[in-house]
């Protein structure tokens, strides 16, 4: 599997997700535990439910199943928070 590598010689942030998950897909609970610790998981099944989280969530075997990411999905979502930021940031210095 190759790196993806952006054109600053640093590897993507979906990269970085796969390899310190070491695997594409993952449970929500462990996005959930890792970025967005003031979420429970009640409330973060109901959202995943009614597709009110920033990024898919899916089953993989029926309705009693846990959800699971795409941690191309969660790069995406945290690239935006982060360029979002970064904009903010550079209008006030």
């Amino acid at each position: 599997m190759g790196v993806a590598i952006n054109r600053n010689d640093q590897i993507d942030t979906s990269m970085m997700l796969i390899l310190r998950y070491k695997r594409p897909v993952v449970a929500l609970k462990d996005i959930v535990e890792d970025y967005m610790p003031h979420l429970d998981m009640a409330a973060a099944k109901q959202r995943a439910a009614k597709c009110k989280l920033p990024f898919p969530a899916f089953k993989v075997d029926g309705n009693k199943s846990e959800y699971f990411v795409n941690l191309t999905d969660v790069a995406v979502w945290l690239d935006s928070l982060q360029k979002e930021s970064r904009r903010n940031w550079s209008e006030v210095n």
